[in-house]
């Protein structure tokens, strides 16, 4: 099935191989005691396009040889542990990223995506990513996205071995003292420069253009083009490097996650195709339905390749292929009858204002509240007005009494307050979490 939709594949069509990496682990080639490595998130694209024929001449026998370029993306994302943060919200991301790329440089306009994954239930086949499916036409300039999901355990590829090669040079960087990659953002920054150029790539252009028979040995996977991206969820970040000018930088927002209820028997569905022209506009204009095509199988015949237009597909009854309505599921605090999230607590925001003036920062957030507390070697675990509380008292401490630091059993009052404080009120504290 692959195969055909490689050898079958179309100017207007971009084909798509994806999976992540194993999380890499970031560790020093010189490492100090106690010292524990980082970790990153690598997800890889095969982006196939631009298939077309070139005619060659050898011995008086004409050949005519089918060429397609073959582009690999390695996205980078932050991740504190192995395993994290490898999810749907990146994906859909990244791929969004990787879309709007070849619709701007394309020469011919790009309608139809083919995507194809594993069967991994937290980043492809789950209710967030099938309603990015559904959605894609809206943020994507009306291309249908087509997801099909590869047999268990045959799903093995060139996407594999990209992953590879980013983790060779890292560490082989490490280990010789050449170059450092303590993060996913200097992962970025370093291999986008370091490995762009395809290693022992050949002069497969010039050679078309002369039509010389060496182009014959040019395969669909031989690598054109490597692109490096970054994904981060930290909207300061975002902006700060596209205003540096770095290219392919993605924001995943895990905050606004929208979902839809669940299909049933999802993990027997191996076909998952949006349609740009159902979508259906709601009275209140905030829950618009969308057309989504669910099979037990994809097919590649000449009707489901667009070849054929009269007719269906023969095989829709063997691949148990229906058509249902999505929309987008409302939050849990928007029924009636729900919770309601609870407003901002006044002494907190107070406390924020004040920090930030201190640590001249815009926005005083978890992660950076976690930042000043490790350097100073204080606890950063606990909620958002925690973390804040214990970097206010070791500010008060110190400018009372320069040189002296706040006792471990000030640490344990503010801890116990804060329990005390947030008994019964369990959703404003995942929202300070979230926040």
């Amino acid at each position: 099935m692959r195969y055909i939709d490689t050898k079958t594949l179309k100017p207007h069509q971009l084909l798509v191989f994806t999976d992540f990496a194993a999380s890499l682990n970031l560790v020093a080639g010189e490492t100090a005691n106690c010292a524990t490595a980082r970790h990153a998130v690598c997800d890889n694209f095969v982006a196939l396009h631009s298939r077309r024929d070139v005619v060659v001449n050898v011995k008086n026998k004409t050949f005519v040889h089918s060429v397609c370029e073959c582009d690999i993306w390695h996205f980078f994302g932050d991740s504190m542990s192995k395993g994290k943060k490898n999810d749907h919200v990146i994906h859909a991301a990244c791929l969004d990223d990787v879309v709007r790329t070849y619709q701007e440089t394309s020469n011919v306009a790009i309608t139809e995506v083919i995507v194809w994954t594993d069967n991994c239930g937290g980043q492809y086949k789950c209710n967030q990513n099938f309603y990015k499916i559904a959605t894609a036409a809206d943020r994507l300039q009306g291309v249908e996205v087509k997801h099909r999901f590869a047999q268990k355990y045959c799903f093995k590829g060139v996407w594999d071995g990209a992953g590879m090669v980013v983790k060779h040079k890292i560490r082989s960087d490490e280990i010789a003292c050449t170059g450092r990659y303590p993060d996913a953002i200097t992962c970025y920054k370093e291999l986008k420069v370091n490995i762009a150029e395809p290693k022992n790539k050949k002069d497969w252009d010039k050679w078309e253009q002369e039509k010389d028979p060496k182009i014959l040995d040019k395969t669909d996977f031989v690598t054109s083009k490597r692109y490096f991206g970054f994904a981060t969820e930290d909207k300061v970040e975002f902006k700060r490097l596209e205003k540096e000018g770095y290219s392919h930088i993605v924001f995943t927002d895990r905050v606004n996650i929208p979902t839809m209820d669940v299909i049933k028997g999802t993990q027997m569905l191996h076909s998952i195709a949006g349609d740009p022209s159902s979508k259906e506009v709601s009275t209140d204009g905030q829950h618009d339905s969308y057309s989504l095509i669910v099979g037990q199988m994809p097919c590649a015949c000449q009707v489901c390749r667009g070849e054929i237009t009269d007719q269906k597909c023969p095989y829709e009854h063997i691949r148990k292929e229906r058509r249902i309505r999505v929309s987008e599921k409302v939050p849990r605090q928007q029924k009636e009858g729900g919770n309601v999230r609870q407003p901002p607590n006044p002494a907190n925001e107070a406390m924020y204002d004040e920090l930030g003036i201190k640590l001249r920062v815009d926005k005083v957030t978890v992660k950076e509240l976690q930042a000043q507390l490790r350097e100073r070697n204080l606890p950063f675990s606990g909620s958002k007005s925690t973390l804040a509380a214990r970097l206010t008292l070791f500010f008060k401490r110190f400018d009372e009494h320069p040189g002296e630091r706040p006792l471990a059993t000030d640490y344990i009052r503010i801890d116990e307050e804060e329990d005390d404080s947030n008994k019964g009120d369990d959703l404003e504290d995942a929202v300070s979490n979230e926040e």
